[in-house]
């Protein structure tokens, strides 16, 4: 699946949040992610709930990875040099 986009975007009719199930009236922003899967074109409806939003953000995934390897690195080198 590759992600084409990501927007806020007005409710053009009444939706569903995909992840907690709750309304999303007509005329109230949301999320709106489109995917790409061989061809076939879905979309995904979230309320703007922080815990409905899902993590696809790259900046974060790298902003936490580099820490992960820092750490990582950082115990490696104490381990080998002392």
């Amino acid at each position: 699946m590759r992600l084409v986009e990501e927007v806020y975007v007005k409710a053009e009719k009444d939706e569903i949040c995909q992840k907690c199930g709750i309304d999303i009236p007509e005329g109230s922003n949301h999320l709106l992610e489109t995917y790409v899967h061989k061809g076939t074109i879905s979309t995904s409806h979230y309320c703007l709930k922080k815990r409905c939003n899902p993590i696809n953000n790259l900046r974060l995934k790298l902003f936490w990875g580099s820490i992960i390897v820092g750490l990582i690195s950082w115990v490696i080198y104490l381990t080998w040099f002392n």
